[in-house]
């Protein structure tokens, strides 16, 4: 055994882990390493779903994708070959000859199609509470069984896949965890916003009953009276108002969302009818808003239209709101393939004005934090577009600001393949 290839191959495995590599992507890493490692070998890690009790592809380097596609959803079992025994008992399963072995016997014909002649398979099971994890799979093409070198280095590996798989497994609860807590605050504020929607007609209407009496007063009541009077109505108006802008908020972050069903659709074409949309509100507000396709190929996105246009309005509105006075500036927005990850595609939205400080910047996407409370804000835009970016769409929310150099957004949400059939806006 190479002890310093084994090294390299530790090291580059979890410099993935930690850049935040697809777990797909982490075992195919220890797959490579591990032929390296051992060149007549090759290898194959399964996951196991606790949701279906399957085991799923995870990643291979020299097997073809038809082998790791054919034992795709594999229950484990007592006689389901060397991966689905091991997953099934717990303990590492040898095949030394797979044309015998009992274990195999409806699995022939698939091992001979691969070549297949011994096999190993290794459980992963967590350090924390021994449940399975996955199954590491050894395949050779000849008969043979493993010496005390070989077991070191399958340790070796099964250990790196199962860290990739409790990381894994640990950020997935995270964000479960965190899409809960979304969807129960989105719940509350939406019983909230019902609830208030009766009291504050009632005052709207007792407010308009109070306006028409003064108005009957003015000439027969003591003009002091009548002033004072003036000033209390114009106090509940304006109260009133806030409330109501309020309560439009909550109704329009909340209540009033799209449940339009996912499709395939161009992102920069939708972005420019979401931006022509806006118009009043942009030209209001003295923003000089660019829109720039960086994709000269066809580009295409699979979501609920209505959900990404939201997120492009929020990220609109809290720039025309925050980042300039009332003399505005540009808001450049691109739409194009993600600079950092081909299979996603990036949406930027920047401007130039104020910026962020570390506080704002710590605590602008969370529920009900605004600058703007005694203007009606209801400090909910941000924490609406980080709840579908992350739990609805699948993607990234990315934010770049500091104080006086504007703040730049960046959505990345998965890119789609291109069906012309589905792709207008």
């Amino acid at each position: 055994m190479d002890r310093d290839l084994v090294m390299r191959g530790q090291r580059a495995v979890l410099a993935r882990i930690a850049q935040g590599a697809t777990l797909r992507e982490v075992l195919t890493g220890v797959a490579e390493y591990a032929e390296l490692c051992t060149p007549s070998m090759l290898a194959s890690i399964l996951y196991y779903e606790p949701a279906t009790g399957r085991l799923r592809r995870g990643g291979h380097h020299t097997l073809p994708d038809a082998f790791a596609d054919a034992v795709d959803g594999l229950e484990p079992g007592p006689g389901a070959a060397s991966c689905g025994t091991a997953a099934f008992r717990r303990e590492r399963v040898v095949s030394f000859d797979v044309k015998v072995d009992p274990l195999w016997g409806a699995f022939r014909d698939f091992a001979a199609l691969h070549g297949i002649r011994s096999a190993w398979s290794t459980p992963l099971l967590s350090s924390s509470d021994g449940s399975l994890l996955g199954v590491f799979g050894m395949y050779y093409p000849d008969t043979r069984e493993p010496s005390p070198a070989d077991l070191e280095l399958v340790d070796h590996f099964t250990h790196l896949a199962a860290i990739a798989i409790e990381r894994q497994r640990r950020d997935d609860a995270l964000r479960e965890s965190e899409r809960q807590r979304h969807q129960g605050l989105l719940a509350t504020v939406a019983g909230l916003a019902h609830e208030l929607n009766t009291p504050l007609g009632v005052a709207l209407t007792a407010e308009s009953l109070f306006t028409e009496e003064l108005d009957a007063m003015r000439g027969r009541a003591p003009d002091s009276d009548v002033a004072s009077l003036a000033a209390t109505a114009a106090l509940m108006r304006t109260n009133l108002a806030q409330a109501t802008e309020l309560l439009r908020s909550f109704r329009g972050s909340v209540l009033e969302q799209s449940f339009d069903a996912a499709r395939t659709f161009d992102p920069a074409a939708h972005t420019r009818s979401v931006l022509d949309a806006l118009a009043p509100l942009t030209d209001a507000h003295h923003l000089r808003v660019t829109l720039t396709a960086t994709s000269a190929a066809p580009l295409a996105v699979r979501c609920a239209p209505g959900r990404l246009a939201q997120v492009i309005n929020n990220l609109v509105v809290n720039a025309a709101t925050h980042a300039y006075g009332p003399a505005g500036g540009p808001l450049t927005i691109t739409v194009g393939p993600a600079t950092v990850d081909p299979d996603k595609v990036e949406f930027v939205v920047r401007d130039e004005g104020v910026g962020m400080g570390d506080e704002q910047r710590r605590r602008c996407v969370e529920p009900f934090y605004t600058t703007r409370r005694l203007e009606g804000g209801a400090g909910l835009g941000l924490f609406i577009v980080k709840h579908i970016v992350e739990h609805e769409l699948g993607g990234t929310l990315l934010l770049d600001t500091d104080v006086g150099k504007g703040a730049r957004w960046t959505v990345l949400v998965p890119r789609a393949k291109v069906d012309d059939a589905d792709r207008a806006s």
